[in-house]
């Protein structure tokens, strides 16, 4: 089979092979997978493994081009990893360390060859674990609610609101702007940001599911809601959440920025 290029993964869609970070709310340890099929990220749909298809390498390499874990099969491993009904997929932990700042994971399939996800960014990526386990349903940390896109009215109070402009330069790469909509779900008016009752964080996501813009909010460092951030080149989609500190997490809808900057080019 051809072998894979590792080059283009900050410029497309995810796909299956392509390894991810998931952080776990307590910002120590990390979950490292190979997306399956339709570049699954559940646990019970990743990269298969078998003594004919299987991944080699696994391993994260941190800012400075350390590699800071590895984990290795070979095709026998492979196959008795395969025999266990729990084991037939790539997925496992390492405890990240205290020095480490971004992180980039890499995997090598024997047929496909070498796989680079993106980077992460630690501090990013450990808060966002942090907000959203503290909202996800049953768990031991849960506070508030979390209000999936497909559960609310797109201009419903507490729904991240995203507009667009292209950045000053050559590049062309888009500027993001998010706003926390107020009463009535308005955006010239967006929510308050009083002591008993405001907006702790707004984040974007792309479509790898990487955090790529985050801001920390109080109401004596924040008049209002608002954030704006740079998208690196080559995100194709973005998602903003906020989190409320009464309410709790909230999800926007997906943008994509090729969409976004025909309206910008058409605008002007």
């Amino acid at each position: 089979s051809e072998k894979h290029s590792v080059n283009d993964t900050e410029v497309r869609f995810p796909s299956k092979h392509d390894p991810f970070l998931k952080f776990t709310t307590d910002g120590v340890v990390i979950n490292i997978g190979v997306r399956g099929p339709e570049a699954s990220t559940e646990e019970d749909s990743l990269h298969p493994m078998s003594a004919e298809h299987f991944i080699e390498y696994l391993y994260v390499k941190d800012q400075n081009g350390r590699v800071i874990h590895l984990q290795k099969w070979t095709a026998e491993e492979a196959a008795n990893e395969a025999s266990k009904p729990k084991t037939k997929i790539v997925f496992t932990k390492f405890e990240l360390r205290e020095d480490v700042t971004h992180m980039t994971p890499y995997s090598l399939c024997n047929l496909h060859g070498l796989w680079k996800g993106p980077e992460y960014d630690v501090l990013w990526e450990k808060k966002v674990a942090f907000v959203q386990g503290a909202t996800r349903p049953n768990t031991i940390v849960q506070k508030y609610g979390y209000h999936p896109l497909k559960e609310h009215k797109k201009h419903e109070k507490h729904v991240p609101h995203l507009t667009f402009t292209v950045g000053e330069g050559d590049t062309g790469n888009l500027v993001g702007k998010a706003v926390v909509r107020g009463y009535a779900g308005s955006i010239e008016n967006p929510h308050d940001m009083r002591e008993d009752h405001f907006i702790e964080c707004i984040y974007v996501k792309d479509q790898h599911d990487r955090t790529i813009a985050l801001q920390m909010m109080k109401p004596e460092t924040h008049e209002k809601p608002i954030i704006t951030f740079q998208i690196p080149q080559g995100t194709q989609t973005v998602q903003a959440y906020e989190y409320c500190q009464v309410h709790g997490l909230w999800q926007g809808k997906v943008h994509s920025l090729a969409q976004e900057k025909e309206k910008c080019v058409e605008a002007n």
